[in-house]
């Protein structure tokens, strides 16, 4: 009888497998999720041999019109969501589900005012169609509302929140450097969706430092400052609802 072939136990199986506590053949996808009709999560994680490339390394063309504190803050937070990025850079068969969220649930928690909620759930998505960076930064938003509604799947939310954000913050830096009347828009809304998320993503608790995440976040306030030439033309389109001065109070209930 010929010996037993030793089997080397892989921790690096899908989410699927993981869950059933069976072994993965970590095909993409695996055989387990194909026999049983499941979407695998290795249909969007690279191979060992095609890293998800970081966005530190990518080759950014650099602008002197924009402040170096504001680029350097830019930096800082893709370090912070590009590690724990586990999916390929293209659109996955996650993303509907992520968008759909954003309109439904997640867009609502922006505001009480149910202008401006209208502004967040259909014209803030119309603009994305457009402009890449600001659908990340949707669907970015949309994975981290999940992650924190549906706790048993958060730790895969999560990684999807951060792996929208880096890619959007990408490009968003990019653009960022020659902003003008038909990306302003686009700008504005996913530089409002960055400050929403850095106050809704957990912190490291490893971190010593929280001050310094403060100041870049402040930093990062001050760079939308190039923007500044544009507001007009925000304030007038689309968004005008996020700039109306409404102090009315919500009516009560009828008597």
């Amino acid at each position: 009888m010929p010996p037993r072939r030793a089997h080397t136990k892989s921790r690096n199986g899908c989410d699927q497998c993981k869950t059933r506590r069976v072994k993965c053949d970590e095909a993409q996808p695996c055989a387990n999720c194909v026999k049983r009709h499941l979407t695998c999560t290795f249909e969007r994680r690279p191979t060992k041999s095609e890293p998800y490339p970081s966005t530190q390394s990518a080759k950014l063309s650099e602008s002197p019109t924009v402040s170096s504190r504001t680029d350097d803050a830019i930096a800082a937070f893709q370090h912070q969501v590009a590690d724990a990025s586990a999916f390929l850079r293209e659109w996955g068969a996650q993303d509907p589900e992520l968008m759909h969220h954003y309109c439904i649930y997640a867009a609502k928690t922006l505001s009480d005012r149910e202008a401006i909620r209208d502004v967040w759930q259909i014209e803030v998505p119309k603009i994305a169609y457009s402009y890449e960076f600001l659908m990340h930064g949707i669907l970015s938003l949309s994975a981290l509302h999940l992650a924190y509604t549906r706790p048993e799947r958060y730790s895969h939310y999560l990684n999807s929140s951060n792996f929208h954000m880096a890619l959007g913050l990408q490009t968003f830096r990019i653009i960022l450097q020659n902003p003008n009347k038909q990306n302003c828009e686009a700008l504005f809304c996913f530089s409002s969706l960055i400050m929403v998320w850095t106050c809704g993503a957990p912190t490291d608790l490893g971190d010593s430092r929280p001050l310094e995440s403060i100041i870049r976040l402040f930093n990062l306030c001050r760079g939308i400052m190039t923007l500044h030439p544009f507001m007009s033309h925000v304030e007038n389109g689309p968004l005008a609802p996020l700039f109306l001065k409404d102090f009315r109070s919500d009516p009560g209930p009828s008597q």
